[in-house]
């Protein structure tokens, strides 16, 4: 018996040593096979071969948009448009996949394959730096990285040029001057020159002083100015020029020979903490990497990293703090909040599109972005584009923002609501109440989502007759289509075209009596139709149509609102949340709608109107929007799955 054990034994050791040998052959082809990718990839990388890959590239954006505007031509044709989208989509595919080819590198150390990473390479005009540990710097941390000495180095003057656009002076207590004697401002304004050239003598700097300083004022300055800075100092007014500030800014940027510029808005101190060689380090290493910012510290010391996130979706551009990747210390970001510092060539190219004095930045990156769409995972990273290093700190005070500043950069992007980093909300376009309000009616087209600003003005409107009805007893619910979005979203449908609401048939007078009230809020009464008789011996119908800044709300009599065995058993109608507000709705709004509209209710349908339906009692198609007429809008209602809810809070 042992010796069978002994045998069994023998025989197993040497299959697992078979096992063992074929795997290890099978590694070694593998590793082999890797090292052969790898070594390709190294000898195709950072050769003139990639220049030919981004012409390419521009060639086929150019192209994109071209198909995009074919398709708008053909809009009224469904069946070519159907082609023209199939052609879209698979250029649109095939662009993302030679994107993400020619972005990919190989990391030199360890051979792993990234994609979306910048390109990095020495600087030819900075020197590098070295980490010098985590005690170097105790206890206050002003160093810990220091520049090594080499022979490639360029005198700062010779590669940036400085625009302050509207300092904000200070006292030496550090607080805003508000009323000042025109001696003081000038004094005060030629400190704060000072303190530039101390750090950069010699560099050129342009200042854009606000219109509130008068020619005297101005002309004061210019004299005070040192002679033998006087041919690198630039002073520009907006008082004195019938450009708008972007217009200048463009005007300014169109003269500058050197590589790089740094624009810094309400600056109020130039220090050391504005490390200018380290905006360079950055952006000269960094092929992709267009412009660099910082954080910045205001007056009264609260401290920003500089770097937000931008989404613009559904006609909503929303703004966030924080980011998705970093290197070199440095955030990847969308937007920069304070002062930056850019490549001259990306600037010219890019250019200040906006009229006025505000938003001229917010339209610049988002125009950066929309070239780019860098910054959010999903998206085919094709560069890095935009960066905040907060450790280089800039001092400024913005001054406020109003929302009727910033009517024309919303205009400009079809843009009706902008959501601030702190949670602010912006109205702009039709929006009820705001003192810039463009435009009562609300385009509704089929294949875009309803705008933001008009879908609040009929939850407004909804919810102002919810409140008469419940404040003169009168017995209102919500059904219909504005039911079934209460039930799925929580608010109006994106896609809706009207509004729906059931009262009691006995309440119609007491609804007529209080008309007025909604001709305060400057709605119309538009139709008004007699209940009549009969229905199980009770009194039924009633119409009542209200217009409210473009939107119909049909408001229809029932002779009795709930079953009889409901009745009996209920006292308190059911609340459903509707934009904020709980609003009375059917004994079971789930069963409402699901025996009303049917099968996969909780999948998305279009209006019956947008559809070519006869009638909204027609069956609906659900799991396809229509196809939008304008590819790649931010409007565009097929950018939507067709279930689901959360993707409409327009969160990240």
């Amino acid at each position: 018996m042992s010796a069978i054990q002994r045998k069994l034994k023998t025989i197993l050791i040497l299959l697992v040593i078979i096992y063992l040998i074929i795997n290890i052959y099978h590694t070694s082809r593998a590793i082999l096979r890797n090292e052969t990718q790898i070594a390709l990839l190294r000898k195709v990388q950072n050769k003139p071969l990639c220049m030919a890959q981004q012409k390419i590239i521009q060639r086929l954006r150019r192209l994109t948009k071209d198909l995009t505007y074919v398709r708008m031509s053909v809009d009224r044709d469904i069946a070519m448009a159907k082609v023209i989208d199939g052609h879209y989509d698979n250029l649109r595919q095939l662009l993302r996949e030679i994107e993400f080819i020619t972005s990919a590198s190989v990391d030199s150390k360890d051979g792993r394959r990234r994609s979306g990473d910048d390109q990095v390479k020495e600087s030819q005009i900075v020197c590098p730096e070295v980490y010098k540990g985590s005690t170097y710097g105790y206890p206050f941390y002003r160093k810990g990285f220091q520049t090594e000495e080499c022979s490639v180095k360029r005198d700062i003057n010779e590669l940036v040029t400085l625009i302050f656009d509207e300092v904000v002076l200070t006292t030496e207590t550090g607080d805003q001057i508000e009323d000042f004697t025109p001696t003081s401002r000038t004094d005060r304004f030629i400190m704060f020159l000072e303190s530039v050239y101390r750090l950069h003598q010699g560099i050129r700097t342009h200042f854009i002083l606000g219109k509130s300083w008068n020619q005297h004022e101005i002309e004061t300055l210019r004299s005070k100015i040192i002679f033998d800075l006087h041919t690198k100092i630039y002073i520009h007014s907006l008082r004195n020029y019938t450009f708008s500030k972007g217009e200048l800014l463009q005007h300014i940027i169109t003269g500058i020979k050197t590589q790089y510029i740094l624009i810094a808005s309400s600056l109020t101190r130039f220090t050391n903490d504005i490390n200018l060689e380290r905006l360079l380090r950055v952006l000269s290493t960094h092929k992709n990497t267009f412009f660099a910012g910082g954080s910045w510290r205001n007056l009264t010391g609260h401290w920003s990293n500089g770097c937000l996130q931008t989404q613009l979706k559904n006609y909503t551009l929303t703004y966030k703090s924080g980011y998705y990747r970093s290197f070199s210390e440095c955030l990847v970001c969308d937007y920069i909040s304070g002062p930056f510092m850019a490549k001259t060539s990306v600037l010219k190219e890019f250019k200040f599109h906006l009229r006025g004095n505000n938003g001229i930045f917010q339209e610049l990156f988002l125009r950066v972005k929309d070239r780019y769409f860098n910054s959010h995972p999903g998206l085919g990273h094709s560069g890095t584009s935009v960066i905040s290093c907060p450790d280089v700190m800039f001092h400024r005070q913005p001054s406020p923002v109003l929302d009727e500043d910033l009517v024309n950069f919303a205009k400009k992007h079809s843009i009706k609501k902008i959501v601030e980093a702190d949670g602010k909300t912006r109205w702009f376009g039709c929006r009820r109440g705001v003192k810039h309000r463009e435009e009562e009616k609300c385009p509704l087209k089929s294949g875009f989502v309803v705008p933001p600003c008009c879908l609040e003005n009929l939850a407004d409107a909804i919810k102002f007759v919810m409140e008469q009805c419940e404040r003169n007893n009168i017995t209102c619910e919500l059904q219909e289509g504005t039911l079934l979005g209460a039930v799925k979203l929580n608010k109006v449908l994106p896609w809706e075209r009207d509004a729906d609401i059931a009262f009691l048939t006995a309440d119609f007078p007491k609804i007529v009596k209080i008309k007025d009230a909604f001709t305060s809020q400057r709605y119309v009464v538009h139709e008004i139709k007699e209940p009549w008789c009969c229905v199980e011996g009770i009194e039924a119908g009633g119409k009542i149509e209200l217009l409210a800044d473009g939107w119909s709300i049909q408001m229809y009599g029932q002779h009795r609102m709930n079953p009889r065995e409901i009745l009996v058993n209920e006292h308190l109608p059911t609340k459903v949340l509707f934009s904020g507000n709980w609003l009375n709705a059917p004994y079971n709004p789930g069963l409402y709608v699901r025996h009303r509209y049917g099968q996969e209710v909780y999948k998305h349908a279009e209006h019956w109107l947008s559809t070519g339906k006869q009638s909204g009692w027609d069956k609906y198609e659900t799991e396809v929007f229509s196809s939008c007429p304008v590819k790649g809008f931010h409007g565009c209602l097929d950018q939507y799955e067709p279930d689901g809810s959360i993707q409409f809070d327009n969160h990240w």
